[in-house]
């Protein structure tokens, strides 16, 4: 979808006006917008005739077939279009216009503490997979799960990191990780990742790959865990339930609201759990709460 002949060359793609995001979200966000101008069979030239009607009916639509937490994903790249379209006097903000007569474009999500994984049904889906260790596969998903479960990761972070990433300072194990917005952290890895770790890679590159030598992606990551999640504890489980169980464990250990929305790389406490207390958390806090 090109926008060069409309802006006057202050936008040339919709690469450009996402370029502050991640790749996995500004892809989305293209994904959301051009299923918008198909849905609502508007012509790029045609941006500044967009009507609320536009909007409400796609709303509708997305309603209809989709959960509300995609439903919000879509309506927040149109939100950031059309915002980013009005900063550069390219069109007028529609949403501005939806919000001034009280249209609503934001709809309830589950609150995603609450879909989380017990410590012991953690353990229980680790021994599944340590009972069928004799699959590399197997091996490899054990070694993603223990770091998913102890450090918080997002899965696309955990799956970017290369062994030479992790620096060793007197037996102190850290990785410094880019999350979203750019947002730079550093994450403690336990002793006993570090040894899973050196038990299926050497070398240098990616941590978790397959067995044909290229990076694990997350889509195979996630149909495996599903399998396994289906025949250890009998429940549908995803790579973000560990991100949000590490969470729940960490805030029920420390009460320390502020330093794990610090740790997990959150904009905003109130993604956490919208309370403060102090600004970070130690290397004893992470370790003690390991799996």
């Amino acid at each position: 979808m090109n926008i060069t002949a409309y802006t006057n060359n202050k936008i040339n793609t919709l690469n450009e006006v996402f370029n502050s995001l991640t790749p996995n979200t500004k892809t989305a966000y293209i994904k959301a917008i051009t299923d918008f101008y198909n849905f609502s069979g508007l012509a790029i030239n045609t941006i500044n005739q967009t009507t609320i009607k536009n909007i409400t009916d796609y709303i509708d639509f997305l309603k209809n077939k989709y959960s509300n937490a995609t439903v919000n994903l879509r309506i927040n790249a149109l939100k950031s279009f059309y915002k980013k379209l009005s900063v550069l006097r390219i069109t007028r903000n529609i949403f501005d216009d939806i919000k001034a007569i009280g249209i609503k474009t934001n709809y309830q999500t589950e609150k995603a503490i609450t879909r989380v994984l017990t410590k012991t049904e953690i353990k229980k889906l680790v021994t599944y997979l340590e009972n069928n260790i004799n699959y590399y596969s197997n091996k490899r998903n054990l070694v993603l799960i223990k770091l998913l479960a102890n450090t918080g990761l997002r899965i696309s972070e955990a799956l970017n990191i290369q062994l030479q990433d992790i620096k060793n300072d007197n037996g102190t194990y850290t990785v410094k990780i880019n999350g979203k917005g750019h947002k730079e952290r550093t994450i403690f890895i336990s002793q006993e990742i570090i040894n899973l770790i050196n038990e299926i890679r050497a070398g240098q590159g990616f941590i978790f790959i397959t067995g044909s030598n290229r990076q694990l992606t997350e889509t195979e990551f996630y149909i495996q865990l599903k399998r396994a999640g289906k025949k250890a504890l009998n429940r549908h489980i995803t790579p973000h339930i560990f991100r949000h169980s590490f969470a729940t464990n960490l805030i029920k250990a420390t009460g320390n609201f502020k330093g794990v929305s610090k740790y997990l790389g959150h904009s905003s406490t109130k993604i956490t759990l919208d309370l403060y207390d102090h600004n970070c958390l130690s290397q004893d806090d992470i370790i003690y709460n390991a799996i």
